[in-house]
């Protein structure tokens, strides 16, 4: 089994087979035959993960969460699920993972406060929410804002040329995250005598 977490989906092969080569002679057959199963956080919803009442859901949907009321909502679960005395070592085990893991610390050098208990968790979480929300809002802010300027950029290249090379260059913009590129390419077509010669530097990049 597997568990992936990245941002980008999982598109590898799950079977070994798949990795080899086709062999000749009807020799496929010898093939090593073996799978293992891929849980890729990111193909599940968190209307999906919600219903559903058990501990790797949770962390899929803390791992996942955008917002205070996300991870709360996860905490009041987990400590209605874990409340009995024979789930202690899980409790023990999710606040550690919460504290190592989900929560940021002041300092790189702090130490891990001792606690066993689900509810400072979650007020000790309250309190820190907003510098593990800060950098997803800043991120969400700076997509926007790049986003806001690829679609002037298209629109100023298809009033400079036309809106052929605007859609020739589309392609080509929207993978693009630097700033920096993003205004070499608005000085391009100001310098460029055609669509052409604007196209040919774009394409260089």
């Amino acid at each position: 089994m597997v568990l992936y977490n990245g941002s980008q989906r999982w598109n590898s092969a799950t079977q070994l087979s798949d990795l080899i080569i086709d062999l000749p002679g009807g020799l496929d057959r010898y093939k090593l035959e073996s799978e293992y199963l891929i849980l890729d956080e990111g193909t599940y919803s968190l209307s999906e993960l919600e219903p559903l009442n058990n501990l790797v859901a949770a962390i899929f949907r803390l791992e996942n969460s955008q917002s205070r009321e996300d991870i709360i909502r996860v905490i009041d679960n987990l400590q209605q699920w874990l409340s009995s005395p024979e789930m202690d070592n899980t409790r023990k085990s999710f606040v550690i993972w919460l504290k190592r893991v989900l929560m940021p610390t002041k300092k790189e050098d702090e130490p891990i406060q001792e606690i066993n208990d689900l509810t400072e968790i979650k007020a000790m979480l309250a309190q820190t929410v907003s510098k593990m929300t800060a950098p997803w809002i800043q991120q969400g802010q700076e997509i926007g804002e790049k986003n806001g300027e690829k679609k002037l950029l298209l629109l100023q290249i298809a009033h400079r040329f036309d809106q052929e090379t605007s859609s020739k260059a589309q392609s080509l913009i929207t993978p693009i995250q630097s700033t920096k590129v993003l205004e070499n390419i608005g000085q391009w077509l100001l310098d460029c005598k055609d669509g052409d010669e604007f196209l040919k530097l774009v394409n260089s990049l």
